[in-house]
């Protein structure tokens, strides 16, 4: 009897520490969010959250209009962003060629399908001219990787967490970033790019 019971709390005590919950499961592949559950055990997270994964050229463009060049737009952070060409300044700081090539392609600021439209064109143009080895535009899917964006509310232990993510086999150190990475880009949450089977 003392056998079994000393079993039963072994296997429990086991298989609540492979819980970890995964809030956006839904935004990524099966692979990444094992992955991510993975990470998580490693730095002892019970759960994290997806803010965004990867998509289309379309929504890439929505995203970018959205957040940097719409009145308003929340990442766009001057002291007066009340003209779209200021906007605009302020958004071509926060991309790399493809992304810069989209903004510069919009003919009129004020029309958002336009601009999307517009800025979609140039990205599917631009991927594909610099194909599989492009390290922009990550969140655009790539043939074997996938990228992911963290909440950064959502981890509990920010150290143990970076610690785990550069020693996960299928993570691209070169591609992770983090709020504040010193050389890194400006971003918001933790960006990680993994290796996938396609």
């Amino acid at each position: 009897m003392r056998r079994i019971f000393v079993f039963i709390l072994f296997t429990l005590v086991s298989c609540s520490s492979l819980a970890v919950t995964v809030e956006g499961a839904h935004k990524a592949p099966q692979e990444v969010v094992k992955y991510l559950q993975e990470i998580a055990q490693t730095a002892k997270l019970d759960s994290l959250s997806i803010s965004s994964g990867s998509r289309s050229a379309a929504k890439q463009a929505q995203v970018m209009y959205d957040y940097y060049l719409a009145a308003g737009a929340a990442n766009c952070k001057c002291a007066d962003c009340s003209t779209f060409s200021v906007r605009k300044a302020c958004a071509l700081m926060s991309y790399d060629s493809i992304g810069d090539a989209a903004i510069e392609a919009i003919t009129d600021g004020g029309n958002r399908e336009k601009s999307i439209s517009q800025m979609t064109q140039v990205i599917l143009t631009e991927v594909a001219a610099m194909g599989e080895q492009r390290n922009q535009m990550a969140h655009v899917p790539l043939k074997g990787r996938y990228a992911v964006d963290i909440k950064p509310s959502s981890i509990a232990d920010h150290k143990s967490f970076k610690a785990a993510v550069m020693k996960h086999k299928a993570v691209i150190k070169s591609r992770f970033y983090w709020p504040g990475k010193p050389d890194g880009p400006g971003e918001s949450a933790y960006h990680i790019e993994f290796t996938i089977s396609d």
